[in-house]
């Protein structure tokens, strides 16, 4: 049986004034035996995790080979920032990454970045996004996904 798959993490980011920055996983197709790592799924086959940047900013799924995800971090590159991938796993494959613009039409406000995999090789890994200006050295946020790939 095939389910859906849904993660979500939310992360407090720093710049200037408070924003809120929020990641969404989907994996899919998910068979009903996929679960989330040390985190009881709903019965109905989806889950959502929330992180904090401060206190907890990392999360883990399971996944079957070649399930595809989604992962969708809201961004504003009118400010600078950018969400880059600065680590990756040879066990998923970028399937594509593109920014949607807001739906509010306001002039400066934010977006998404959607950035999608496929599991194609079975182990366990991890994708780390950085949320950065490019001119600057240091990242003002950071989000770890773990995975494990069957």
């Amino acid at each position: 049986e095939m389910m859906p798959h849904k993660l979500r993490f939310s992360l407090n980011v720093a710049f200037g004034a408070l924003a809120l920055t929020t990641i969404v996983l989907y994996a899919s197709p998910v068979t009903s035996q996929t679960m989330l790592d040390e985190a009881a799924a709903p019965e109905t086959g989806s889950a959502n995790v929330d992180l904090d940047y401060v206190k907890n900013n990392q999360g883990s799924v399971k996944l079957a080979l070649g399930d595809q995800f989604t992962v969708t971090l809201a961004s504003n590159p009118t400010t600078g920032f950018k969400w880059d991938l600065s680590d990756t796993s040879p066990l998923l494959q970028k399937v594509d990454n593109k920014y949607t613009p807001a739906q509010s039409g306001l002039i400066g406000g934010g977006g998404k970045d959607v950035y999608t995999f496929k599991a194609v090789g079975a182990g366990s890994g991890q994708i780390v996004f950085v949320y950065k200006r490019s001119w600057e050295p240091d990242s003002a946020s950071q989000a770890t996904l773990s995975f494990e790939v069957k």
